[in-house]
């Protein structure tokens, strides 16, 4: 309910896809619904998550990145997500929506 799915449609479902890697940044993509709020966590071990900051690809370079996003529409979004430098663990993602 709280992600504004039809529960009905196996087709119609809450996922958070890494879309592709670029500049060092996670593309991830998520279906946004309308009055929506969206937050992106990461882990490197899955027990501990916190709040990750990221950009929309048509935020300007000069944005502060975001902590949240809120929907006014209903549409396919793209997140970028800055990757942890080279040598440290894998980031887990997830997404939570209020």
């Amino acid at each position: 309910y709280l992600a504004g799915t039809y529960a009905f449609d196996d087709k119609n479902g809450f996922a958070l896809k890494i879309a592709r890697i670029h500049a060092a940044a996670a593309v991830l993509q998520f279906t946004a619904v309308r009055g929506r709020t969206y937050v992106i966590h990461a882990s490197s071990d899955l027990q501990t998550w916190s709040t990750v900051p990221f950009r929309l690809p048509s935020d300007a370079t000069t944005d502060f990145p975001r902590g949240n996003y809120q929907a006014t529409d209903v549409l396919p979004l793209e997140v970028e997500v800055a990757l942890p430098p080279e040598g440290q663990p894998a980031r887990f993602f997830k997404l939570m929506v209020q």
